[in-house]
């Protein structure tokens, strides 16, 4: 189980020329990659085809723009990572960088990430672009618009906005508005975007909300990408915080799932069954089995990966037609449910921002349940979604990767309650549901009973 990086939310595989434009803190989010792809042994040289002021504490070499010796450059990669390059040190203290054929140039190099500062933005979080910014080279490879989150709420004046009339009359197109809200900061990605594409064609974009840490609220974000998704057709949202140790908060993306982040859904059934004294899980149920029918359900949802967590020995022949199933074998199954909990989340997909943990011993549950608490996780990106019947709280819990780094440090025969009981009331997502299903597992003979009496009908599944 990794932390989002931003590698993976870029998708940054392979040598590189990347661009930044906006504001928002573009220098820092270009760092916090070229950290990254370091620690992973690749070399990454960062430069400008604008100006940018040196970065704190790392030496600066330059080079004149017609007469930069590749050989040297190449060395200078392999002695020191990551290099910064420009022509000159300006009279106002900024690197001077190069002209963007010139970027062309630099990735005939190879075997390097090339990170380009293409635009200023005098430190504000959002701008007004002037006709000739920003400098994108048409060589690149991923363009990534910055948008500052603390802009949200700010009025609209210049100690807030650079090029502030350039922006009243691109974004706000003359009229009266007096404040940055979500639909105009979407309309603000949509304007970069439209010009990222003119000057850089061939490129993939990323756009990416940084300063996430200064978000009142995480459904902010929220909305502000399904606003880019329903009503600009943009498709993808990175929320940063690039000065933070792990910088990515949320991917959001555009699906068929209808939901903006990806979730992951892990059914714990690694149990021993010992109060029932035989495997519950394979009792009949309808016209499938429990464990049969708990899958059913959840296949039917909207998430995006299903991972089945078992012991080692069981028999899965009957499980063959789910094709979708993921398993992932808990050889600590004897610890408790705690094991079972890591195990799923050690399987988890790498970009998944949620998961939902269902018990496999819950059958009755629908795919209508699973939908309501998906949505509403969707929605508000609460740390904690969970069902409410009658005010009883039940499962299944869907956790947001906030909170896995402590789920992982649970022992013993517990679950996430020992995690969700020391937070507080506003990182609670509580959903009403009408389905006592949420409250009712089976642990013993008389809990089949009656779950047999009151669900099956004469439907069960022969044998």
């Amino acid at each position: 189980m990794d932390k989002l990086s931003l590698i993976s939310g870029f998708d940054v595989n392979k040598p590189s020329v990347i661009a930044f434009y906006g504001g928002g803190g573009k220098t820092s989010l270009i760092f916090a990659l070229a950290n990254e792809l370091k620690l992973q042994g690749k070399k990454v040289l960062i430069t400008t085809t604008t100006k940018i002021f040196p970065f704190a504490g790392l030496k600066t070499t330059f080079f004149e723009e017609k007469n930069i010796n590749r050989k040297i450059l190449a060395k200078l990669l392999e002695e020191q990572n990551p290099v910064i390059a420009g022509q000159r040190l300006s009279n106002d203290g900024k690197i001077e960088g190069f002209h963007i054929n010139t970027i062309t140039d630099l990735k005939s190099i190879g075997d390097t990430y090339i990170l380009v500062e293409a635009d200023g933005s005098k430190g504000k979080s959002i701008k007004g672009h002037a006709g000739y910014e920003p400098v994108l080279p048409d060589c690149a490879d991923l363009i990534i618009p910055v948008i500052g989150a603390d802009i949200l709420g700010a009025s609209i004046v210049e100690e807030n906005i650079h090029r502030v009339n350039i922006f009243r009359k691109t974004i706000c197109r003359e009229n009266e508005i007096k404040y940055i809200d979500e639909h105009l900061t979407a309309s603000t990605f949509a304007h970069m975007i439209k010009i990222g594409i003119s000057m850089s064609p061939g490129a993939r974009i990323k756009a990416v909300l940084n300063k996430s840490d200064k978000l009142s609220a995480s459904a902010n974000a929220a909305k502000i990408a399904a606003v880019m998704f329903n009503q600009y057709n943009i498709p993808e949202l990175l929320v940063t915080a690039a000065r933070e140790k792990y910088p990515v908060r949320y991917i959001f993306k555009q699906n068929s799932l209808n939901s903006l982040v990806k979730i992951s859904a892990v059914i714990l059934a690694a149990g021993e069954s010992a109060r029932m004294g035989r495997d519950k899980l394979s009792l009949p149920f309808k016209k499938h089995t429990i464990l049969e029918e708990t899958l059913k359900q959840l296949l039917a949802a909207n998430i995006d990966q299903l991972v089945l967590v078992i012991k080692p020995g069981d028999q899965l022949n009957h499980l063959s037609k789910w094709d979708r199933v993921e398993i992932a074998v808990n050889h600590d199954y004897k610890q408790g449910q705690s094991s079972s909990l890591i195990t799923g989340l050690n399987a988890v997909n790498n970009c998944s921002q949620g998961v939902l943990f269902a018990l496999g011993d819950q059958p009755a549950i629908t795919t209508s349940v699973y939908n309501l608490l998906l949505k509403s996780y969707s929605q508000k990106l609460k740390i904690v979604t969970l069902p409410l019947y009658n005010g009883k709280r039940g499962n299944p819990v869907i956790f947001d990767r906030f909170l896995w780094s402590e789920l992982v440090k649970l022992e013993g025969d517990v679950g996430g309650r020992n995690v969700i009981d020391k937070l507080a009331k506003e990182d609670l997502d509580p959903v009403d549901c009408d389905d006592p299903a949420v409250l009712i597992d089976v642990d013993t003979p008389d809990d089949y009973r009656y779950l047999h009496d009151k669900n099956n009908k004469g439907e069960d599944a022969s044998g």
